[in-house]
């Protein structure tokens, strides 16, 4: 995992995007992305997060 990848899990967290939608934009596991999010304090659901954050929700499409 690359600084920009490292920017880009938490750009997209803060919006309320789930550890799979990262995973898919970012070509890492979903396991590295829920990981790097518990270590950084970015875990939980995405719309928490979000709220969390201020920022508006984004609906993960699956």
């Amino acid at each position: 995992m690359d600084d920009y990848q490292r920017r880009q899990i938490e750009t997209m967290r803060k919006k309320g995007m789930g550890y799979k939608a990262i995973a898919r934009e970012t070509k890492l596991s979903r396991d590295s992305v829920r990981n790097y999010c518990r270590w950084h304090h970015l875990n939980g659901y995405g719309a928490a997060v979000a709220a969390a954050f201020g920022k508006e929700t984004v609906h993960e499409d699956i």
